[in-house]
């Protein structure tokens, strides 16, 4: 999708292909009409945008771990937008001072962190957490 974006330029309406980059079982990559709003080549970023979306896109996995680190790759002030979601399991100490409110989403994928969807095969059954009646053993868990 940054390739696309670098190669049309700022302004340019492109014909992408979103998520689902690994082939996930039941994932499906969206398909978007986007804007061309900024270009980052030093962090090869691109912000685009789709109906009244503002999506960040990038060459390489990496984690937005700051305030700064987003506007630098975007172009525009994360606190000066609505909403800003992020794709990690959890906020990174900067997000986290920033943000006036989080909300964590169980979303299915290889970070998952709702253990239950995944197909473990290689396990004595039950255990817990993965099965309701498995054994829980808090002694297991206390400080000496």
């Amino acid at each position: 999708a940054f390739a696309l974006c670098n190669n049309a330029g700022v302004g340019a309406l492109v014909a992408l292909q979103l998520g689902n980059k690994l082939g996930l079982p039941g994932g499906v990559p969206l398909h978007a009409t986007a804007q061309v709003e900024h270009i980052d080549r030093a962090s090869n970023c691109a912000l685009i945008r789709i109906d009244d979306v503002r999506v960040l896109v990038s060459a390489t996995r990496y984690v937005y771990a700051t305030v700064a680190g987003i506007a630098q790759a975007s172009g525009v002030d994360p606190m000066q937008q609505q909403l800003v979601v992020v794709k990690l399991g959890y906020l990174m100490p900067d997000l986290y001072d920033h943000a006036p409110r989080s909300i964590l989403a169980l979303s299915p994928g290889l970070t998952d962190l709702d253990m239950r969807r995944f197909d473990f095969r290689q396990l004595e059954r039950p255990i817990y957490p993965l099965d309701d009646d498995g054994a829980f053993a808090p002694e297991l868990f206390r400080e000496n």
